[in-house]
């Protein structure tokens, strides 16, 4: 852009090189009558020398230009924080495909592309009983079948509103009930094992999740020899 704006200053100090007398710049009759013929040039014997003196003045201007082109923000000496709109946030957080985001509330949505964003997607939701914690966030990023969950539902209402649909989406659909454990699926811990120290892991996990909270066995010769064979 700056060496565009030296084609300007050569037409102008060549345009007004002949009325330039004794250094003094011509006056405004002469500058009318060089402004209706813009085309018509005349070389004359201190053109160079004006030319020269344009571009210096063009040269000085730009680096004064540049020297004061600083973000100074004025207004913000004590700080600019301000809460921050929703358009920002779904610009800063949003993926390029919708469906395939998570949602988080009617206009704000986070990409799953955790690396785009660097942020985690664990997400807290507060709310006492019949707030909407599963109707309005569970439900409709479950609807959106856009990757794999695991979801904690002991009313069972999720698998009853969703399981056809994401069976209909190829998914394999899989319900683990404790209470009536003859319609459940199965988990057979004894698949996993590959190694002694996968069988202590399972033994230790076990124990622990059978022993109530808070529980001193008298005679802890009987655990560990339980839990040795």
């Amino acid at each position: 852009m700056i060496t565009v704006g030296i084609l300007p200053v050569v037409w102008l100090a060549l345009l007004s090189a002949p009325y330039l007398s004794q250094g003094v710049l011509f006056h405004l009759e002469e500058v009318t009558q060089a402004l209706n013929h813009p085309f018509h040039i005349d070389l004359v014997e201190n053109s160079f020398r004006t030319v020269l003196l344009f571009l210096l003045t063009y040269g000085i201007g730009i680096l004064i230009y540049l020297s004061n082109r600083k973000n100074y923000r004025r207004g913000e000496e004590h700080g600019s924080a301000q809460w921050g709109s929703i358009r920002q946030l779904h610009k800063k957080y949003a993926g390029p495909k919708p469906s395939a985001d998570k949602i988080l509330t009617q206009n704000v949505r986070i990409s799953y592309d955790g690396r785009k964003h660097r942020r985690n997607l664990l997400t807290l939701i507060c709310g006492g009983s019949g707030a909407g914690k599963t109707r309005f966030f569970a439900l409709p990023n479950l609807f959106q079948c856009n990757t794999s969950f695991v979801a904690l539902d002991p009313k069972g209402e999720l698998a009853r509103n969703i399981g056809n649909l994401l069976k209909e989406q190829d998914y394999e659909v899989r319900v683990l009930d404790l209470i009536n454990m003859d319609r459940s699926h199965c988990y057979n811990p004894f698949a996993y094992l590959k190694s002694d120290n996968d069988v202590q892991r399972l033994v230790t996990n076990l124990f622990k999740a059978t022993t109530p909270k808070g529980s001193q066995s008298n005679d802890p010769f009987w655990d560990t020899a339980a839990s040795m064979l």
